[in-house]
């Protein structure tokens, strides 16, 4: 089982003076319990393409299949794959509507249909998931920190126990310390066998913590494969609008002076190289 995006197009404004090409071609495959980075340059088809996961857009041409279920099918199936994939916006601002954090959490299983002793476990399981203790439920989520409403944007998504977690820049307006717990955060989600999407302009956090990545440039899919085997193609073949993190630029130029230290983005491991050169 799997999210399947096959030969995936998107325009905008077709048959307008405004007509714009965001997704040409795009295929890749998201498993339970992998985390695959989205990455790219700004208008390079990312959020587009998080949109198309749980057919919040339809496809124009090509397909979307999750667990075996097309986001072009009935409205039945539909619904079915929005149950499976949830979607966590950018900004939390934009998706968070209740007066407490409890009614907010709540809102995807009652929408389902659980009975309300069954949405009052999966709601405590869902914030106790995102690191938000109890005290917390009847607090209004628009008078917390950004960290704090980011992690109930996901609990309230996570709370109806989807397949997979879709993420349109989950880390934007975070502090170092707010980056870091989210990360973690997600690493247990990972654990329990959810898949990850995250889209992210960050290339250094994709490579890190990614099973696998995709590289989108101009709608294009770019590359496609391990963090190790997209750092190699990135040295060799660099993108536009893509950084190429220090660490590994610097490998890159010490291996152009005939230093025998791997192509690698870890501070540690190169550390290490360079330490063992030395004797």
């Amino acid at each position: 089982m799997s999210i399947e995006v096959s030969e995936l197009h998107h325009v905008y404004h077709r048959g307008t003076p405004l007509e714009y090409h965001s997704l040409r071609g795009v295929s890749f495959e998201l498993s339970p319990g992998d985390w695959v980075s989205v990455v790219g340059h700004t208008g390079s088809g990312k959020s587009t393409l998080a949109q198309h996961l749980n057919g919040l857009i339809r496809p124009q041409r090509g397909r979307v299949v999750v667990d075996g279920i097309s986001t072009d099918g009935s409205p039945k199936e539909l619904r079915e794959v929005r149950r499976r994939v949830g979607l966590v916006f950018q900004f939390p601002e934009q998706q968070l509507f209740a007066d407490t954090v409890y009614d907010e959490v709540a809102f995807g299983p009652r929408n389902w249909g659980f009975p309300e002793e069954e949405v009052r476990r999966l709601v405590f399981e869902a914030l106790e998931a995102v690191g938000l203790p109890e005290s917390m439920v009847a607090s209004n989520p628009m008078g917390l920190s950004g960290g704090q409403r980011r992690r109930v944007a996901i609990a309230s998504v996570i709370s109806s126990n989807p397949a997979y977690l879709v993420l349109d820049e989950p880390t934007a307006g975070l502090d170092a310390r707010g980056i870091e717990e989210l990360i973690s955060r997600l690493n247990s989600l990972r654990s329990r066998g959810i898949g990850v999407c995250h889209i992210t302009h960050d290339l250094e956090m994709a490579l890190e913590h990614s099973s696998r990545i995709l590289v989108l440039s101009d709608g294009e899919v770019a590359l496609w494969g391990t963090p190790s085997e997209v750092a190699d193609r990135l040295v060799r073949d660099p993108i536009r609008g893509l950084v190429v993190p220090s660490v590994l630029q610097l490998a890159l130029d010490l291996r152009r002076r005939d230093l025998p230290v791997p192509l690698t983005w870890e501070p540690g491991r190169l550390a290490g190289a360079i330490k063992e050169m030395r004797g």
